[in-house]
């Protein structure tokens, strides 16, 4: 990975999620852009789709123990304390939903609401002439093998990490179409907000730690980067 090198062009605000809409579409399909910080995307999609395939369980524990290494160096601690540190972080947030880590992985927006309701169907009603025999019952999240229709996936014999074909830019680009047109995207982009800011609104004196700590681990990480290793 090249942490210096701009971020693929579709990648949303969240650093996870992939961005889709009619420009991004005609573009990337329902794919994530390339990555120019990913040395070895060529590679892996010449590979179809994986290194790791057929390496053996000692290359996968050797990696598992490389991870487990950088980990606990951004964390400024060694790998014993860090696994015991994430073992009982795991455990506390398992133990207490309450806990902020546990409402913030179960933060989210209800996409049964009665406005994101009315904007599927107004969106399945566009979609229709594409003939997608599976089409769910609302618009899925681009970027993952989850939400495909799976006539779709074994058409394109689709894969996170490949070219998309022309026929899935052009699906891709009515499907974003009808996403606009049918209120679908705005309505949930203003839900998402909504609820996300309220949530901080609420809990901003509880977070505000949390925060510390990741822009600790973050500066950490540059120190190891600028270093050229741990």
């Amino acid at each position: 990975m090249d942490a210096s090198a701009p971020a693929p062009a579709n990648l949303a605000g969240d650093g996870i999620s992939t961005f889709f809409n009619e420009t991004t579409a005609s573009q990337f399909g329902y794919h994530q852009a390339p990555d120019p910080r990913d040395l070895l995307r060529d590679e892996v999609e010449a590979a179809g789709g994986s290194l790791y395939a057929g390496r053996g369980d000692g290359f996968l524990d050797q990696l598992s123990i490389c991870n487990l290494e950088g980990q606990a160096a951004v964390a400024g601690v060694s790998v014993e304390e860090f696994k015991e540190r994430f073992n009982k972080s795991v455990e506390g947030a398992q133990a207490d939903p309450s806990s902020i880590s546990s409402q913030l992985n179960r933060l989210g927006t209800d996409r049964t609401s009665p406005e994101l309701s009315a904007a599927a169907a107004s969106w399945r009603e566009c979609m229709a002439p594409l003939g997608i025999s599976d089409l769910p019952d609302r618009p899925w999240d681009a970027g993952s093998t989850g939400g495909l229709p799976e006539s779709l996936r074994d058409k394109w014999n689709w894969r996170p990490i490949a070219t998309p074909s022309a026929d899935e830019i052009a699906t891709a680009s009515a499907d974003a179409a009808c996403r606009a047109s049918s209120g679908w995207t705005d309505t949930l982009y203003q839900q998402e907000w909504d609820t996300r800011q309220a949530f901080v609104d609420a809990h901003r004196a509880e977070l505000a730690p949390v925060l510390a700590e990741h822009q600790a681990k973050a500066a950490r990480a540059r120190e190891i980067i600028a270093k050229g290793g741990v």
